[in-house]
């Protein structure tokens, strides 16, 4: 009986290896973070980016943001996407997260219509949006969006007695559209 646990063990542990080996062949398999910045200087637009070629490795190419960044496949492997650095993105977490897995033309048209043009205005935006729609108004009814979303911004920030964040991680979207939908109320109450 002994013998078998043991051998159940070292069975167990070469799984362990095998799954440990194939994660870094998966890893190494990617290329660079400098190999992907280089390759798409040549096809990607600073004007349609969240930050510019100056900042990419520091930077979420999407919110513009200084974040931990993924190597984001733009058409996904188990669509025939490759492993070139021509096929990547770099992206923080949630930018990814929220991307398509469609192809390399529907990531560009993401990037291109979500990217922020002043670092993190992306979120506030989505925000805006969404708080337009649970206040049952029309986004484009507001005079001035942009300066709307900056009032969105400066006034989470004088709400420090109100809002909280998910230990440290920022603002979570539903506050965003709470501090939104409060500001969007107390214009239509003047």
């Amino acid at each position: 009986m002994r013998r078998k646990t043991m051998f159940g063990a070292m069975r167990s542990h070469g799984n362990k290896n095998k799954t440990w080996r194939r994660l870094m062949e998966q890893m190494m398999s990617k290329p660079s973070k400098k190999s992907i910045i280089n390759e798409q200087q040549k096809h990607i637009s600073e004007l349609h980016m969240g930050c510019d070629w100056a900042e990419a490795h520091l930077r979420c190419w999407c919110c513009g943001l200084r974040r931990k960044t993924d190597r984001c496949h733009m058409s996904p492997k188990s669509l025939g996407g490759s492993d070139e650095p021509d096929n990547f993105l770099l992206m923080c977490s949630q930018c990814h997260e929220e991307s398509p897995d469609v192809d390399k033309a529907a990531m560009l048209a993401w990037l291109k219509r979500e990217h922020s043009e002043m670092h993190g205005d992306r979120f506030f935006r989505k925000a805006l949006r969404d708080a337009c729609y649970d206040c049952g108004i029309n986004k484009e009814s507001l005079e001035d969006c942009s300066a709307t979303v900056e009032n969105i911004r400066n006034s989470t920030k004088s709400m420090s007695g109100k809002i909280s964040t998910h230990f440290g991680a920022g603002l979570s979207h539903g506050t965003r559209v709470w501090a939104a939908s409060e500001m969007i109320n107390a214009l239509r109450s003047k």
